[in-house]
């Protein structure tokens, strides 16, 4: 679990002409993780409900769909990872959707990197799984926000790590999981304030009136008893 595996991942996943590296999330993968990410899209513009020229720092931006996104919604995006060939595909991603004027992608490292305090949200989404020292993640982020900035993290739950066990062996990148409260006192201890806990179900369309009641009810039992199984920990703050 080194971070040269990470910076390898491309290159050991099929290169930089990987279908689904260049488009993510519709083409290369399949029709439900597709809909999963696009539902999760959604989420994070509606939990930010930012105004348009907006700030938006994405940590670890990955091969960058979610910055061409965010600079769709009209917001401002600085996008870092900690492979070069994420920021070359990053870079290609948002000239090609015809929004590179308003991204910008860097080289940095999650758990060392230091932006001025010029953000009006930090979004971490499926990052603080791939590293060792998430409290170091978040101090980052914490210094990178505007007062009254928003971070927005979004992870594996707890049991991620083990069903992630092979993808480990195979490519030597981290996987781990997160027991939200766990992620809560980071951030309080972070200086981070006002967070809350969101719990995604992503059964957005039921066959009946009852079967959404029925649905309900499991899921609240579920939050209470099972909070650090979640397959999804999503968590909002401000500075």
């Amino acid at each position: 679990m080194s971070k040269q595996d990470e910076i390898d991942y491309v290159k050991n996943t099929g290169g930089l002409t990987r279908v689904w590296l260049n488009e993510k999330p519709f083409r290369g993968g399949n029709p439900s993780e597709s809909a999963r990410l696009l539902r999760d899209f959604a989420a994070i513009i509606e939990l930010l409900n930012l105004a348009e020229g907006a700030r938006v720092l994405d940590a670890g931006c990955g091969p960058g769909w979610t910055s061409a996104f965010f600079a769709r919604m009209g917001y401002r995006v600085t996008g870092f990872d900690l492979a070069p060939d994420m920021v070359t595909l990053a870079e290609r991603r948002a000239a090609r959707e015809g929004v590179g004027a308003q991204c910008e992608f860097v080289v940095a490292d999650s758990e060392t990197f230091d932006f001025p305090p010029e953000f009006d949200a930090v979004v971490v989404y499926d990052t603080l799984h791939h590293v060792q020292r998430e409290d170091l993640v978040l101090r980052n982020c914490f210094r990178a926000l505007k007062p009254g900035g928003k971070i927005l993290i979004a992870e594996p739950g707890f049991l991620h790590g083990q069903r992630a066990v092979a993808v480990t062996e195979k490519l030597g990148v981290t996987e781990r999981g997160f027991d939200p409260r766990a992620l809560k006192k980071i951030l309080a201890q972070s200086g981070f304030h006002d967070i809350r806990h969101f719990v995604p179900t992503y059964r957005a369309f039921m066959p009946s009136p009852f079967a959404a009641l029925k649905t309900a009810l499991y899921d609240l039992g579920y939050y209470f008893a099972l909070a650090h199984t979640h397959l999804q920990v999503w968590l909002v703050a401000r500075k």
